[in-house]
C-alpha cells in the first residue's frame, strides 16, 4: 500500500514543484518581452537581446525542472519552497535597493546643480546668475547674467575703457577647476593691458554648452552688449556624445524638466524593458557598460581602437552641423558690426580615446575652413601648441580643460592674435 502511495505522490510532487517554481520565474521573465532594440532584427529585438531572452527562458525552464525532480525524489515540496523563499528574498532586496537608489539619486538635475547650473527653458541649463560655489578644486562666481564674474571691473556694463571682447564657449572658457582670477579670459585682459591695449575681456562661457546653445546665448546675451569682438573657443561639447545634435539637446531638456532621476531614465529608455529603466540598471550600466552591450544590445562602450567607418561618418556629419552653427554665429555678428574671431581647440591628443581625438582634430579643421570661407580671423593656437614638449601639463586630468599653465598659454597666444585687431 505504501509503495502505491509513493508511486502516485512522486509524479504529483514533480508537477507541483515544477509549476510552483516555474510560474514566479516566468512572471519575472515576462517583462523582458516588452523591449524594442535600437537595431531590431527579429520581432523588434536585435540578435544580442534575442539571445538574452532565449537564455533567460531556458534558465527558467531548467531551474523549474531541476527543482521538480528534487521534489519528486524527496516526495516533498520543501525544495520548491526553499527556491521560492530565495526568489522572494531577491525580489524584496531588489525592490529595497531600487527605492534606496531613487532616494539617494532622486534629482535628475543634481550633477548640473553641483556645477552652479539652474534650469533654463531656452538653454535647458545655464550658470545661475549672482551665484557662487565650489567644485573640482575651484571657487566660482557669476554676475547678474550668469557670466563669470569680472574680478577687476564687476561694473563693466556701465563703465569701461577701450574695446569689449566677449569670450564664449563651454567649460574650457568658463574655467573648469580655476578660480575667477585664474581663467584665461581674466589673464588675457591683463596680458593685453601690458601693451597699453585698452580692452575689457568678459567671460561668457558656460559649462557643458555646445555650439547650438552658444548660438542662442550669443544672440540673446552677448550681442546686446555691442562688443567690438566675440572670441569663440570650444568644440569639445560638440564632440562628446555628439553634443550639437538636436536629440542630444532634447535629452538635456528631459534631464532639466524631469521630476526625478527615475522619471528621466524611464523617458530616456522608453523602449527598453522595465528592468533596464530602473535606477539599479542605470548604476550597473555606468559601471559595467560592456555587460549591457552584451545582454541588451546597448551601443558598445568606447574603446581606444581605430575609428571605424560608422564613427568617421558621424564625425563628418557632426562637423557639418558644427560648421553651420559657426556660420550662423558669424552672420549674426556681421549684421551688427561685431567681429567674430575663431580659435582652434587644444587637447592632449596622446591621452584621449581615438574617437575624441579624431573628432576634435576634424573640428579644428572645420574651424580653419569656416574662417577661410567666411573671411574670419582665426587664432590657430594649435601651431604653437605643437612645439610644447610637455603638452599634458597644460591640462587637468581630462586632457582638455586648461589648467593654470594652459590658461596662461592660451592668454598669451590669444593676446598675440588679438593685438593687431585692437590697436
Amino acid at each position: 500500500m505504501r509503495l502505491l502511495e509513493d508511486s502516485t505522490e512522486r509524479p504529483a510532487s514533480l508537477q507541483r514543484g515544477l509549476f510552483l517554481v516555474f510560474f514566479p520565474l516566468a512572471a519575472l521573465w515576462l517583462p523582458l518581452l516588452f523591449h524594442r532594440s535600437i537595431n531590431p532584427a527579429v520581432l523588434g529585438y536585435d540578435t544580442a537581446y534575442l539571445r538574452t531572452l532565449v537564455i533567460a527562458l531556458v534558465a527558467v525552464i531548467v531551474i523549474a525542472i531541476v527543482v521538480g525532480r528534487r521534489c519528486r525524489r524527496q516526495s516533498s515540496m520543501r525544495p520548491a519552497k526553499r527556491v521560492l523563499a530565495v526568489i522572494a528574498v531577491i525580489c524584496v532586496c531588489g525592490v529595497g535597493l531600487e527605492l534606496v537608489a531613487r532616494a539617494l539619486f532622486g534629482d535628475a538635475f543634481v550633477t548640473y546643480r553641483s556645477w552652479g547650473q539652474h534650469k533654463s527653458t531656452i538653454y535647458t541649463y545655464e550658470a545661475k546668475p549672482s551665484h557662487s560655489w565650489k567644485a573640482a578644486g575651484g571657487t566660482y562666481s557669476t554676475d547678474i547674467e550668469g557670466f563669470r564674474t569680472h574680478v577687476d571691473n564687476p561694473d563693466w556694463r556701465k563703465k569701461r575703457d577701450g574695446g569689449l571682447v566677449i569670450a564664449i564657449g563651454g567649460s574650457s572658457v568658463f574655467g573648469f577647476g580655476l578660480n575667477d582670477d585664474k581663467t584665461w579670459p581674466h589673464l588675457l585682459e591683463h596680458e593685453l593691458r601690458k601693451s597699453s591695449s585698452k580692452v575689457t575681456i568678459v567671460n561668457a562661457g558656460n559649462n557643458g554648452h555646445a555650439s547650438l546653445q552658444l548660438m542662442t546665448r550669443l544672440y540673446l546675451k552677448v550681442l546686446p552688449h555691442r562688443p567690438t569682438h566675440v572670441l569663440y573657443y570650444g568644440s569639445v561639447n560638440d564632440v562628446y556624445n555628439a553634443g550639437n545634435e538636436l536629440d542630444k539637446i532634447q535629452e538635456q531638456g528631459k534631464i532639466a524638466l524631469a521630476a526625478s532621476q527615475a522619471a528621466y531614465l524611464s523617458n530616456k529608455f522608453r523602449g527598453s524593458n522595465y528592468y533596464a529603466r530602473t535606477m539599479l540598471a542605470h548604476i550597473l550600466r555606468k559601471k559595467r557598460p560592456g555587460l549591457f552591450a552584451a545582454l541588451l544590445g546597448d551601443p558598445e562602450p568606447e574603446t581606444d581602437d581605430e575609428v571605424d567607418a560608422a564613427a568617421r561618418a558621424m564625425i563628418q556629419e557632426n562637423g557639418r552641423r558644427f560648421a553651420r552653427n559657426l556660420k550662423t554665429m558669424a552672420d549674426m555678428c556681421k549684421r551688427v558690426g561685431v567681429r567674430f574671431v575663431l580659435a582652434t581647440f587644444l587637447f592632449d591628443e596622446a591621452s584621449i580615446p581615438a574617437y575624441e581625438r579624431a573628432a576634435l582634430s576634424h573640428h579644428n579643421d572645420v574651424l580653419r575652413e569656416v574662417a577661410r570661407t567666411e573671411g574670419l580671423t582665426l587664432i590657430d593656437v594649435w601651431q604653437p601648441f605643437e612645439r610644447v614638449t610637455d603638452r599634458g601639463s597644460l591640462f587637468f586630468e581630462d586632457h582638455y580643460h586648461p589648467a593654470w599653465d594652459g590658461a596662461e598659454f592660451l592668454a598669451k597666444k590669444f593676446a598675440s592674435g588679438l593685438r593687431p585687431l585692437l590697436d
